[in-house]
């Protein structure tokens, strides 16, 4: 049985993103209603932010579920099939590169479109000021670990492992990263983060392309993401 694994191609593909999106959508909706429920909360916004933090981790289930279910049934494993592994060089390259497309390119990227909207530049960070401002404590202890460690990692799993190697079997290689890039950017939701989002997406795509793993993009993520918070709550 070994034997017949190893030799066997590794089968995925693009509805095997959208299955894992659709799970992560079904599966956020159902413990945001649970929690709402059990709160009495009618918006997400009132609920205890330990419990929001809960409610955006749920979307793991379908972002690192499917992946690793997909690569263990029909294929060689989220290792073999995504790169997903690192070096300990990975650690210190990855955070710093994280923090300087955090302080350089999202600004750069981002002002010009905002203004081109017609909108404010304050308006870039206000949903995450919104959550960084009402969180304190447990809750400020629990958004950081999801925002900064889970969210990375599980991302970068589905984006640039299996939604980068989905995308490049039809496309090859670029269209692979631009289009693994364009889907992580619209999946947030925001409009006016979006072309800088997806400009940090084409940057994880060539990293994981070049690198052969996960490992450099997974910590340039926790830096980008972690330089946000800081900077948040430094101005709180």
């Amino acid at each position: 049985m070994n034997e017949t694994r190893r030799a066997r191609r590794s089968s995925y593909g693009i509805v095997d993103v959208l299955l894992g999106l659709a799970v992560s959508v079904v599966a956020s909706a159902i413990v945001a209603s649970i929690a709402l429920a059990a709160t009495g909360d009618d918006e997400l916004d009132e609920i205890p932010m330990w419990l929001y933090a809960v409610v955006q981790a749920s979307q793991w289930i379908g972002l690192v579920g499917v992946p690793v279910l997909v690569s263990k049934v029909r294929g060689h494993g989220p290792v073999r099939d995504f790169g997903a592994w690192m070096t300990r060089r990975d650690v210190p390259f990855g955070l710093a590169l994280g923090v300087l497309l955090q302080l350089v390119m999202v600004p750069l990227i981002s002002w010009p479109w905002v203004l081109l909207l017609g909108k404010d530049t304050g308006e870039l960070d206000d949903r995450a000021k919104e959550l960084t401002d009402r969180a304190q404590g447990f809750g400020l202890f629990m958004l950081t670990l999801v925002v900064v460690i889970g969210a990375p990692f599980a991302e970068e799993l589905f984006f640039r492992g299996l939604t980068l190697r989905a995308f490049a079997r039809r496309v090859g290689a670029v269209g692979g990263i631009i289009g693994s890039a364009l889907v992580f950017a619209a999946t947030h939701l925001d409009l006016i983060s979006f072309p800088a989002l997806a400009v940090f997406g084409i940057v994880m795509g060539v990293l994981v392309h070049r690198s052969g793993r996960l490992g450099p993009a997974w910590w340039a993520h926790v830096g980008f993401n972690a330089t946000t918070i800081a900077i948040l709550i430094a101005q709180r």
